[in-house]
């Protein structure tokens, strides 16, 4: 049976999510988790769209299945569209029908929105996803990393700081780093003043004039951003919060970024943009910034908007999580596929702390 989640389903979510991900860290256990998909799926400000997150109930009625949806609002020209952002698609291993996965996939995509966007599949999720009819989006499928002490900062996408390499890494890494990040180019000073942090007028600023060229874009009102920002800043087991934004005086440029400082040193963006000015100038800046910080390496989710600028500064890409999409709109995945939309981490399950590091 699936249908919609509801309050009483918190305890059996959080029963389904140990059996996929393991047992949740830190002192709240399973009430953390339970806490988390309450939050992120109950009790956001964004409006009903008709379908909620859907739960797969087995013999006796325990949650052998979930995915979540977050509905939002989105302007495809002068079109208000509806929107759902997957999340947590996750399923008992011990479940008996392996179509089961398939079947809820396709309930959602029949459902009432224009469109449905998930960009953190893995690659099991994403083969149900296009065995569903969504297609994969290959250029928001990838990340870019720019390394700012080369060693350190590969100890620390490797996840090797706590093993015998990354012991190692960090032994030599000092010296080497000096070489290292002058012929990646060192993060300089420049753009460092001028950072400030962001309050919710200023994110709404911030996107509604960011996403101007773009054809596909979010609509967001303030009591949906000031949540945003407060659901980012609980979830610090992903590390330090960060909402700033940038003025430059040479060339004058404005620009913003919401990422956290994760406690192996690494700056995780979740959205980065620039209101007006140079945008070689406020990436120079955001650079510096991370630097300053203390952050040996910076990355995040590809963007077309500024891929030729992070290729100068010697940023690489890198595969991410799988991103797919479904609509049976052809110029708004056209819209998607070619770079015109404003889709970044802030409007997809990337938003979301990693489920394997707790909540």
């Amino acid at each position: 049976m699936i249908r919609d989640m509801v309050p009483d389903d918190l305890p059996g979510i959080a029963d389904l999510h140990a059996k996929v991900f393991g047992e949740p860290e830190g002192p709240e256990g399973k009430e953390g988790v339970a806490s988390f998909y309450r939050d992120a799926f109950l009790e956001h400000p964004f409006p009903d769209c008709g379908m909620g997150s859907q739960v797969v109930l087995g013999p006796g009625g325990a949650v052998t299945g979930f995915l979540g949806i977050i509905p939002r609002r989105f302007r495809f020209r002068d079109r208000e569209l509806r929107m759902a952002i997957l999340g947590r698609f996750m399923f008992d291993p011990g479940t008996k029908d392996p179509l089961a996965p398939i079947r809820l996939v396709r309930k959602v995509l029949k459902g009432p929105f224009d469109f449905v966007w998930s960009d953190g599949a893995n690659r099991q999720g994403m083969e149900t996803f296009t065995a569903s009819r969504a297609r994969v989006v290959p250029i928001l499928s990838l990340n870019w990393v720019r390394l700012l002490n080369p060693l350190r900062g590969l100890a620390a996408m490797k996840r090797w700081d706590g093993s015998l390499p990354g012991r190692g890494f960090r032994i030599l890494a000092f010296p080497l780093d000096l070489v290292g990040s002058r012929v990646l180019g060192r993060a300089g000073r420049r753009g460092l003043e001028g950072w400030e942090t962001m309050d919710v007028e200023g994110l709404l600023e911030s996107i509604e004039t960011a996403s101007k060229p773009s054809i596909l874009k979010p609509v967001y009102d303030h009591r949906e951003c000031a949540w945003l920002l407060r659901f980012l800043e609980r979830q610090d087991r992903r590390g330090r919060f960060l909402a700033l934004e940038w003025q430059g005086t040479d060339p004058v440029s404005e620009a913003w970024v919401l990422a956290y400082l994760r406690p192996n040193g690494v700056l995780e963006v979740l959205q980065f943009g620039v209101r007006r000015g140079d945008p070689e100038a406020a990436f120079e800046a955001l650079l510096a910034k991370a630097a300053d910080l203390g952050a040996h390496a910076v990355t995040g989710r590809s963007d077309p908007r500024f891929q030729d600028l992070m290729w100068r500064h010697r940023a690489f890409l890198k595969q991410g999580s799988w991103a797919v999409l479904h609509t049976t709109d052809p110029e708004l995945e056209l819209a998607v596929q070619s770079g015109r939309a404003f889709l970044t981490a802030l409007e997809g399950e990337l938003h979301l702390p990693s489920a394997v590091h707790g909540h």
